[in-house]
């Protein structure tokens, strides 16, 4: 086997693990139980309008890519597509007539994690900070996301060398 070879195995392998590993994220981010489920629904059930949730709402929202190849860089990202979201202002889903920009599709994570909704409701678990995308990055910070890609080396029986 030559080094053309051999690089090529190595980035299929690599591939098929940096798409593991986001489809993994992703199921934490998304699934029954997941950060978006329990720290964003999990907080309250709001009163003026019906969730969305896989139906248009943030948790249609969120995908990942299918991870590319560039040379020997390997990537896989997840990530927000707002137009997903269904945006009915006059029904107070994912928008508002009462204010200057109807539709808030694309600010609405910011809205969510940073606590920023607006008074029109009063004050309630929607003006809090349901912050879902910190336990993705407290997993990065934590190595937990390295474990991961590790286990997946491990699965497909290629040694793992810590650096």
């Amino acid at each position: 086997m030559n080094d053309q070879q051999l690089t090529a195995i190595m980035v299929m392998d690599m591939t098929e693990i940096i798409n593991s590993v986001a489809d993994q994220l992703l199921k934490k981010l998304k699934d029954s139980g997941g950060f978006i489920e329990t720290i964003v629904y999990g907080a309250g059930e709001p009163k003026w309008y019906p969730r969305q949730r896989e139906n248009g709402g943030l948790l249609e929202a969120y995908d990942k890519t299918d991870a590319t190849v560039a040379g020997t860089t390997i990537t896989a990202e997840v990530g927000e597509h707002p137009d997903r979201m269904t945006s009915e202002p006059e029904a107070f889903i994912h928008g508002s007539e009462y204010w200057d920009i109807t539709d808030i599709r694309s600010l609405l994570t910011e809205i969510i994690t940073e606590g920023k909704s607006g008074p029109l409701f009063g004050n309630g678990f929607w003006r809090e900070s349901r912050d879902f995308w910190q336990p993705l990055l407290d997993m990065l910070e934590s190595g937990e996301v390295d474990i991961m890609i590790e286990t997946e080396f491990t699965n497909r029986g290629i040694k793992f060398i810590k650096g």
